[in-house]
C-alpha cells in the first residue's frame, strides 16, 4: 500500500500532479527519484502496522474469554446459529 499512498499524497500535496493521473504521477516519481522513491514512508508505515496487529492480536486473546461469558446476555435464538455445531 506504501506505493499508493506515495502517489496519493503526492498528488494531494500538489494538484498539478493530478492532471497525469496516479500511473503517470507514479512514473515522474520513479524517473525522478528512482523506485525508493515510492517506498517513501515504508518503515514508518510497517511500524505502525506492526504495533496495530500485535494490539489486535492480543485485545483478541484477552476479550475471546469475555465472549464466552457473557453470551447469556444476547438471546438465544441469534446465538445460536453463530455458535459452531458439536460432535
Amino acid at each position: 500500500m506504501v506505493p499508493i499512498d506515495v502517489v496519493k499524497t503526492r498528488i494531494q500535496l500538489d494538484p498539478s500532479l493530478a492532471r497525469l493521473g496516479m500511473v503517470g504521477t507514479g512514473r515522474q516519481i520513479v524517473a525522478e527519484e528512482g523506485m525508493r522513491g515510492l517506498a517513501t514512508g515504508f518503515g514508518s508505515t510497517a511500524v505502525g502496522y506492526f504495533g496495530q496487529g500485535g494490539l489486535k492480536f492480543a485485545l483478541n486473546d484477552m476479550c475471546e474469554s469475555l465472549d464466552t461469558r457473557f453470551v447469556f446476555l444476547v438471546p438465544r435464538f441469534v446465538v445460536r446459529p453463530l455458535l459452531p455445531r458439536q460432535v
